[in-house]
């Protein structure tokens, strides 16, 4: 699961980030994402561009925000988004509640990347049309926890290695290897507790 992220970087980071000339947003850095926040996305070809965070379904009272890295190839919801509409997420680091023993209140952690500032979790897109309107609406997915995260979540989003991002949004590797990337994250994690 991946409820909230952060992404601690201005326009110009994400821009060299992706190795990119020009975007047509404006983005200053978030400390807390939540569902529904406008986000900046890299497509690939359509460059970094600006969508809601959260999928929108005749079927459900919120926006989808995660779907499962197993399974996302054959759910009809994800299915078709996920063949030719992926996309990366920029992080700077993401959220979890740890249950602890004896207490009622969960403690809030950020997780992050010991040797990156920024990763791109793994991502897919959609398109809707309200009232003539076109609107874009982008979904996380999620992979099991590694190692290091198992004692607080059982989940966590796919984080791409660098290497790996062109790979994901292309799809040159056909569904075998684009399933062999939504692994759970081989990188050590770093762990401060929230206030």
């Amino acid at each position: 699961m991946c409820g909230r992220y952060s992404l601690e970087a201005d326009i110009f980071a994400l821009l060299e980030f992706y190795r990119l000339q020009e975007a047509q947003l404006e983005f200053h850095g978030q400390g807390e994402i939540f569902p529904t926040n406008p986000v900046p996305v890299f497509t690939g070809t359509g460059g970094l561009t600006s969508m809601d965070w959260g999928f929108l379904t005749s079927f459900s009272k919120r926006p989808l925000i995660n779907a499962r890295g197993e399974t996302v190839h054959e759910k009809p919801t994800f299915r078709r988004a996920f063949q030719v509409s992926r996309c990366l997420l920029p992080a700077s680091s993401f959220f979890e509640w740890r249950s602890e023993e004896g207490k009622k209140k969960k403690t809030k952690l950020e997780i992050s990347l010991v040797d990156r500032n920024l990763f791109s979790m793994a991502g897919i897109y959609m398109t809707t049309q309200t009232n003539g309107r076109e609107s874009f609406h982008c979904c996380i997915i999620t992979t099991q926890a590694n190692e290091q995260m198992q004692s607080i979540h059982d989940r966590m989003p796919v984080i791409l290695p660098k290497s790996a991002e062109i790979e994901y949004l292309t799809g040159m590797s056909g569904l075998p290897g684009l399933q062999r990337l939504l692994q759970p994250s081989e990188e050590e994690l770093r762990f401060r507790i929230c206030d």
